[in-house]
């Protein structure tokens, strides 16, 4: 962006990530003065589920430093699984 002479808070750039994946990153982004934002997930498990395990295999590249991350979400699912059981 600064290579292109675009402001850190140019209104046509903003940076999106799903709530829980790699939060430290979103973080450092807006700390840094980009816009950054969180998509929140809701819906019924069943409903939701299939749609994040495809963004978490779409994007298991991104995850590849970020390993403990994808431990907490695993915990999570499962908590929250278990949980409606």
């Amino acid at each position: 962006m600064e290579r292109l002479g675009l402001a850190r808070s140019d209104s046509r750039i903003h940076f999106a990530q799903i709530l829980g994946m790699v939060d430290n990153l979103t973080s450092a982004l807006g700390l840094a003065g980009y816009n950054a934002s969180k998509l929140v997930v809701f819906g019924e498990m069943r409903e939701v589920l299939p749609w994040l395990l495809r963004r978490v295999e779409e994007n298991k590249d991104a995850f590849g430093s970020q390993a403990s991350e994808l431990e907490v979400l695993r915990r999570e699912l499962y908590r929250r699984l278990r949980r409606r059981s």
